[in-house]
C-alpha cells in the first residue's frame, strides 16, 4: 500500500489498515477488534462499515 501513494502510509486510515491485516495475519479477533475501536473513537464509523468489517457484508 505503501508504494503506491507514500502520503497515505502516515493517516490514520492506513493504520487502521495495518492494524486489521496484522490481526488477520494472527488470526487475532481481539487485536482486530481494538484496531476498529480505535478508529472509532476518532472518526466514528457508520453502521454499514461495520458490518462490512465483520465479514457480513
Amino acid at each position: 500500500m505503501q508504494e503506491l501513494d507514500p502520503a497515505f502510509s502516515g493517516t490514520r486510515e492506513y493504520k487502521l489498515l495495518a492494524d486489521m491485516a496484522a490481526a488477520m495475519d494472527k488470526e487475532d479477533v481481539a487485536k482486530f477488534t481494538d484496531a476498529v475501536k480505535e478508529f472509532d473513537s476518532m472518526i466514528k464509523l457508520k453502521v454499514i462499515h461495520v458490518f462490512r468489517f465483520s465479514g457480513n457484508g
